[in-house]
């Protein structure tokens, strides 16, 4: 098939044109898409595009030999945050290339479809990439690094790929016969060697760890991952230990160790059987360290009059068991308020998203809020006289969450209005991952 202006045209053996494709692509990038002819005679694109002859098929689409869609094929791209293309393969699966939503921050990544359009659930691409080249054995070749089948990062591919003072740029690569890897592109350099937009990989043999596990360190509650390599191509098992004893379903190239904790911490080694023998790598030192990278603590003042509340959106993420929070709704008993119109009774409610969780007025120096206030470091409430004894100094709830999401509402218990602060505290152990992953505050701020 020859791609020719903006049409698709099968062509003979012999290099005559048999017909034209009536195709037309939506495509705001004006990128041409990548074909892939399947083993039934249909056709498999994928892309930038957002239409296909005006029928909305963004990204992949799947057409009958005489051009027309395939409307039995609708690919799942829920996973992904955002699409940027995709490239399609021979045996009618896809890898599809975007964002991915990975612990609060939007990522690169990619997903692997089969051939109904539905996410291959143990393909995880190791690739901080938005694009990529998959080769005819199903790896792929992007962010100057190789990724195997099953999306694992080649260790024994490290490409250096240099133009001049700047990186080289991959443009094309494929698989010869006798295994080789060709690739093509914008540079002068791989690895130090002198390689003007073309070079050659020949595979080698070699019955032996090539890349041992590195030593790690994560946060307490993050994630991280160790990673053996071997240089032959023969098939082999795996088994990783910790201190010593196998880790039960631990039997990849790839040890994940998700939700770390200080008991995760120590000497990890990789036994790899290959052709009868068996080797071992030499230990990696995985170091779990508390996690200080969270919030604890977020406060805002504003204006609370009786049909005006002041409201408080909280999500939460406590993947095991539940975590304390301190809440706070702050009136009189904000040093230095002398002066200025706070609210003078401030009521506090809590609600997750089917039931009140918890209802206070006028806790917020009772001795066990002040306790845990002084833990978190939040500053002492004032002990000062009140000028009306109906006046509170403010109310305050300490709970257990778990994850979910929560609204903390001030309300005016007089029918007065006045300044309240709100303040949210994690009151958990500092070396637990982070709990809060949003907080926003609703309310008035003229006076």
């Amino acid at each position: 098939m020859l791609v020719q202006g903006l049409q698709y045209t099968w062509l003979a053996p012999d290099g005559r044109v048999l017909g034209t494709l009536p195709i037309t692509f939506t495509d705001p990038a004006f990128l041409l898409p990548t074909a892939q002819l399947l083993a039934d005679g249909r056709l498999l694109f994928g892309g930038s595009f957002t239409s296909v002859n005006g029928t909305a098929r963004p990204h992949l689409v799947r057409l009958h030999v005489d051009g027309t869609i395939d409307a039995s094929y609708a690919p799942d791209l829920s996973s992904l945050a955002s699409v940027e293309s995709a490239t399609p393969l021979a045996d009618g699966r896809a890898v599809v290339f975007g964002r991915v939503w990975v612990n609060g921050v939007f990522t690169p990544g990619a997903i692997r479809l089969d051939a109904s359009g539905r996410p291959e659930a143990d393909y995880s691409l190791a690739a901080r990439t938005t694009h990529g080249l998959v080769l005819p054995d199903g790896s792929l070749l992007g962010a100057q690094q190789r990724f195997r089948p099953d999306g694992l990062r080649d260790l024994n591919y490290e490409p250096q790929m240099w133009s001049g003072n700047t990186l080289g740029q991959l443009e094309s690569a494929t698989i010869g016969p006798d295994g080789s890897l060709w690739i093509g592109g914008r540079f002068d350099e791989i690895a130090l060697q002198r390689r003007l937009a073309l070079a050659r990989y020949v595979p080698q043999e070699h019955r032996a760890i090539t890349v041992e596990p590195r030593d790690a360190t994560v946060a307490h509650g993050g994630t991280t991952h160790l990673q053996v390599a071997t240089g032959t191509a023969a098939a082999a098992t795996y088994q990783w230990t910790h201190h010593g004893a196998a880790l039960p379903g631990a039997t990849r190239a790839v040890l994940e160790i998700n939700l770390a904790q200080p008991a995760d911490a120590g000497a990890y080694r990789a036994l790899i059987t290959s052709g009868g023998q068996t080797l071992s790598s030499a230990p990696a030192s995985l170091t779990v360290t508390p996690n200080t990278a969270r919030l604890v603590n977020l406060s805002a003042r504003s204006k609370v009059e009786p049909d005006a509340p002041q409201i408080a959106g909280f999500v939460c993420e406590a993947p095991v068991g539940f975590r304390p929070i301190l809440l706070r709704a702050v009136g009189f008993g904000f040093p230095g308020s002398a002066g200025i119109p706070m609210l003078p009774v401030p009521v506090l409610a809590v609600r997750d998203a089917s039931r009140t969780l918890g209802t206070d007025r006028g806790s917020v120096n009772s001795t066990e809020i002040a306790a845990l206030a002084r833990t978190v470091g939040a500053f002492p409430i004032t002990t000062e006289p009140l000028l009306n004894p109906t006046w509170i100094r403010g109310s305050a709830l300490t709970l257990a969450v778990g994850s979910g999401a929560f609204t903390a509402i001030t309300t005016s218990g007089n029918g007065n209005s006045g300044l309240s602060l709100f303040e949210f505290y994690d009151a958990s152990d500092l070396t637990r991952p982070p709990l809060a992953r949003n907080l926003s505050i609703r309310g008035r701020t003229s006076l």
